[in-house]
């Protein structure tokens, strides 16, 4: 008894260092640093919005402030 109760700090040990390899797929986490995908080339100030073109292809009407087009959708 005495030995099974020394054991199982040993194997719980075990099955902790195989759950924490199992968990590491080997793919590196995106860095802070990389370029986003969803961000846009150019600034605001130097571009205009479509706003006829979002309304036709949304078939919604919204409000335009300081460059962005906000679209109201009702639940």
């Amino acid at each position: 008894m005495k030995q099974l109760i020394n054991t199982i700090p040993v194997i719980a040990s075990v099955l902790a260092g195989l759950l924490m390899v199992s968990c590491n797929d080997g793919t590196k986490a995106p860095a802070l640093s990389e370029n986003k995908k969803d961000t846009i080339a150019c600034s605001p100030g130097n571009s205009k919005l479509d706003i006829q073109k979002i309304e036709q292809v949304t078939g919604m009407k919204g409000t335009e402030k300081n460059g962005e087009y906000k679209i109201t959708v009702p639940q």
